[in-house]
């Protein structure tokens, strides 16, 4: 699954912590799945945002 939103922060939609480091503070926020729109859903793109941070991690 390619990551094509965060880069090298979300390693896998497993997983449930934002890793994001702002001023060398990991920011350790929870991450839960975003709303798209149709055509995305087709196909088959996953979002999730950060809580604490608001940061988007798109899965393709």
């Amino acid at each position: 699954m390619k990551n094509g939103v965060s880069g090298k922060h979300m390693q896998s939609e497993e997983q449930t912590l934002c890793r994001l480091k702002t001023n060398g503070v990991e920011c350790r926020g929870g991450l839960f799945k975003v709303q798209t729109s149709r055509l995305e859903e087709s196909l088959g793109h996953r979002v999730y945002q950060c809580d604490k941070c608001d940061k988007k991690y798109k899965f393709t």
